[in-house]
């Protein structure tokens, strides 16, 4: 376990933006993301379609 430096915070979050603008019938449809806390530390959480 390892926090993020601001540089890598700031590119996931740029991904992440671009991922919500991809759609295709062979990639996984990406909705969100936010940080939320969990025991005391930043977790990032992902929000995706159903994958079955």
């Amino acid at each position: 376990d390892r926090k993020l430096t601001k540089v890598e915070r700031q590119r996931f979050k740029e991904e992440a933006e671009m991922l919500k603008g991809l759609q295709h019938p062979n990639i996984v449809r990406f909705y969100d993301f936010w940080e939320s806390p969990l025991k005391g530390k930043k977790c990032i959480v992902l929000v995706t379609e159903l994958m079955t």
